[in-house]
């Protein structure tokens, strides 16, 4: 049972950086017109043979096919699928406490060798990593760590942001800019030879952003920048968070995220660089670093990059799903009640686009209907995104093999499917 203690303001909302592909099978160009007549294939379907128990004694576990998939459901999905021609492949999990676990695959995994995506198809979730980096936090401050009122400074010299408190980094009220091209030149050059990814130290990341440079900025941070009362989304808050959860336990971020969370949830087909074995993944599309071609993710830069202490964390549809559901019922007791609650408190409404919570967004505005939840691409050739509504229940997750830069409204597809989700159970 998760022990219960007074819960401070703390809001977390962060988005990382990745640099991702796979290649479980030869890498052959995509041929140009082969995206529109190779792509969303008939769905396929998860059997119901799975035993829906698999994983930890302690917390529950389902191997998502509890559930034949609704076919009117699955049409609407694919008939949507249809409207972006261009994304090979996709796989979709829902959770409903009606319905149970469902899950789906559509399209393909390879489209030059005509590989259909199979629904265990592992991806690079890219800043949906980030999820799982506050919810350590969350775990540490139940636990009595740290409070959110203790200054940064309490724990760490580097960055000095005067007055600055945890609460503060995980509400994006610091000022720090976002993660900028300084780091991603940097990231390229490194990985110019291929192999896996250079790891990068914490003074490395923060050398990055002290060197920012970028007009409106000065040192890394945005000019007039008034701590605790503005917001401005900086992909350093969880490169930071994590060190100070090395501080404090003397143990790896890595580390604490299998420890804390991938373990007890019995979370298997998840895998973390730096931690665990490079997985083998479905292929990815889109060079979103070097060049506009659409095609394979090159070699060059076909390991996802290890940013600080954050690692790149890689899954599969059914474990997301099951992890947002473990984050979001306080029947499974994994969290708190009062953190759950409070993680979809609202700390900033930008209208008509997102409302900002904690180690999550509503991203309402963007046509999904209620849904709290975490985007992940970066300079990835896969895209995810992974919540819940708290109004109907649903839980939903998202994963494309195809950079969002190609699709007219980022994250575009994954938003329309979550709206989809949530009208069919409304």
């Amino acid at each position: 049972m998760t022990k219960m203690r007074r819960l401070g303001i703390a809001p977390v909302f962060a988005l990382g950086l990745g640099v991702a592909g796979s290649c479980i099978l030869p890498e052959d160009p995509l041929e140009a017109g082969d995206g529109g007549s190779a792509t969303i294939a008939d769905a396929a379907v998860a059997d119901a043979s799975g035993n829906g128990d698999a994983g930890s004694s302690e917390f529950f576990y389902s191997s998502c096919s509890e559930a034949e998939f609704p076919t009117d459901l699955r049409d609407s999905i694919e008939a949507k699928l249809a409207d972006y021609p261009f994304v090979p492949g996709a796989v979709v999990a829902i959770y409903h406490p009606s319905q149970g676990y469902i899950v789906a695959s559509y399209g393909l995994a390879h489209v030059a060798n005509k590989t259909p995506m199979p629904v265990d198809g592992i991806f690079d979730i890219g800043s949906v990593h980030k999820m799982f980096k506050w919810i350590v936090m969350e775990k540490l401050f139940e636990s009595g760590d740290f409070e959110y009122t203790d200054l940064i400074s309490t724990h760490l010299a580097s960055p000095a942001i005067a007055g600055a408190t945890i609460y503060d980094l995980t509400a994006h009220a610091t000022g720090m800019v976002d993660i900028g091209n300084n780091f991603i030149e940097d990231i390229l050059d490194k990985n110019a030879s291929g192999g896996l990814p250079h790891e990068y130290s914490y003074e490395e990341m923060m050398g990055f952003l002290v060197t920012d440079s970028r007009e409106g900025a000065t040192n890394g941070m945005v000019n007039s920048f008034a701590v605790s009362n503005g917001y401005n989304y900086s992909s350093y808050g969880p490169v930071v968070a994590g060190e100070i959860a090395e501080a404090l336990t003397e143990k790896s971020s890595s580390q604490l995220v299998r420890e804390l969370v991938l373990d007890p949830l019995g979370l298997t087909s998840s895998s973390i660089i730096g931690v665990d074995a490079f997985p083998q993944r479905v292929q990815g599309y889109g060079d979103q670093a070097a060049t506009d071609a659409y095609g394979p993710l090159p070699d060059s830069i076909m390991a996802s990059v290890s940013s600080g202490n954050e690692g790149a964390l890689f899954s599969t549809a059914c474990d997301l799903l099951n992890f947002s559901r473990a984050i979001s019922d306080s029947e499974i007791e994994f969290l708190a009640p009062l953190t759950i609650e409070s993680r979809t408190q609202e700390v900033y409404d930008i209208p008509t686009y997102l409302k900002i919570g904690r180690g999550m967004t509503n991203y309402y505005g963007w046509g999904t209907g209620e849904f709290w939840a975490h985007a992940g691409d970066g300079m990835s050739s896969h895209s995810s995104m992974m919540g819940y509504n708290p109004s109907n229940g649903v839980r939903a997750v998202v994963l494309t093999n195809l950079s969002p830069r190609f699709i007219d409204q980022e994250h575009g597809i994954h938003h329309d499917i979550v709206a989809i989700a949530n009208a069919y159970y409304e």
